[in-house]
């Protein structure tokens, strides 16, 4: 080979090479920019990401929030229905104060008063006080303080009775009976009955014996219950009962006849009176 086709050659060559690097530059170029775009898209992709992540959390505690709301809304409602069935059932327990399990034993609690001396009879109920049997029943069932009284208890045993102390003006009188087991005693009551309470009378209206009446206290002033249980002669001295227990003793009945329409009412003490009475007894 010759001096002047080696140069030839040496110049095909050079500019292969050239030509070479300048498409190896613009490939570069080329990947440098493909990558810059992709480095954007992937920050964009990143951004864009973070956005819906941070959008999806806000809008889950939004709709979380949302949530408990309604949550606490629903359990306010329940707290007030709640509420509601307490007070029904406080209403009910007023208004149906019957014990139906206790009625044996308010039956042989009530007692039959005779008046031998003038020859009428009423009710009465046997206490405890002190660990004493009485029987407390009203005072109009003694004309004389030398009255023979007698009482017949629920298994028609006859008992004579001990005058303990009666007061005209509260219609109350308290007998001391000596049968001490014999018979269940009833409790006086802790808790005043208001006007629309529910009352029991128990007593012994004309020949009948153990008679239970439900009624409502429709007035209540500082010396009488009024109510509406039906009573006849023979209930005086009874007991009018609030929730199985003694607030009042039965002492007149009050009818008003206007033809067609006739009325009555019972009017008995009150618990206050029954427990100012029984104060000084020993």
């Amino acid at each position: 080979m010759n001096k002047r086709a080696f140069r030839v050659l040496h110049i095909v060559v050079m500019i292969t090479i050239v030509s070479s690097l300048c498409v190896l530059t613009s490939t570069v170029k080329i990947l440098d920019s493909n990558m810059s775009n992709l480095k954007s898209l992937i920050i964009s992709l990143n951004q864009n990401y973070r956005y819906n992540l941070k959008k999806e959390i806000v809008d889950r505690s939004s709709n979380d929030i949302q949530q408990l709301k309604s949550l606490e809304e629903v359990l306010k409602q329940l707290k007030h229905i709640s509420s509601f069935n307490n007070a029904m059932k406080k209403k009910l327990n007023d208004v149906f104060s019957i014990d139906v399990l206790n009625v044996e034993r308010i039956k042989e609690a009530n007692v039959t008063i005779f008046n031998q001396t003038h020859g009428f009879k009423g009710s009465g109920t046997k206490i405890i006080i002190n660990n004493k049997a009485y029987i407390l029943s009203c005072a109009h069932l003694i004309k004389a303080d030398g009255d023979m009284l007698c009482v017949k208890i629920n298994n028609g045993d006859i008992y004579p009775l001990e005058l303990v102390k009666y007061d005209d003006k509260v219609d109350l009188a308290l007998y001391r009976i000596y049968d001490e087991n014999v018979i269940p005693a009833m409790e006086i009551s802790d808790v005043e009955p208001n006007e629309g309470s529910q009352l029991v009378v128990v007593g012994n209206p004309a020949y009948w014996e153990d008679i239970f009446t439900n009624g409502v206290l429709c007035k209540k002033t500082k010396d009488r219950y009024i109510f509406t249980n039906t009573i006849y002669f023979g209930n005086s001295g009874g007991a009018v009962l609030y929730r199985g227990k003694i607030v009042g003793v039965v002492s007149m009945i009050s009818t008003y006849h206007d033809y067609p329409i006739s009325i009555s009412y019972g009017i008995s003490t009150t618990l206050e009176q029954i427990k100012e009475f029984l104060k000084t007894v020993e």
